[in-house]
């Protein structure tokens, strides 16, 4: 069907159904996509890693305690 076309129809045709198809047009939209899903899913890690519900879990988990230097019954007058 195709084998008495010219190179430059050939071409010309190729390059049409490329741009019709726009191809690289939805690629972009789905890297966009699966892009915005990743930064999300990383933010909300992010903020769940660095929440003090978070630390105060770490702790407790590795049965880290803190005791408070420094602090006396003085009344000042």
């Amino acid at each position: 069907m195709f084998q008495n076309l010219e190179q430059d129809a050939w071409d010309e045709l190729i390059e049409e159904q490329y741009y019709a198809a726009s191809l690289e047009d939805e690629l972009q939209s789905y890297v966009d996509e699966v892009c915005k899903d990743l930064y999300s899913r990383l933010r909300d890690e992010y903020e769940h890693l660095t929440s003090e519900e978070s630390f105060i879990e770490s702790c407790e988990c590795n049965d880290i305690t803190f005791e408070i230097e420094g602090e006396t019954n003085e009344t000042f007058a």
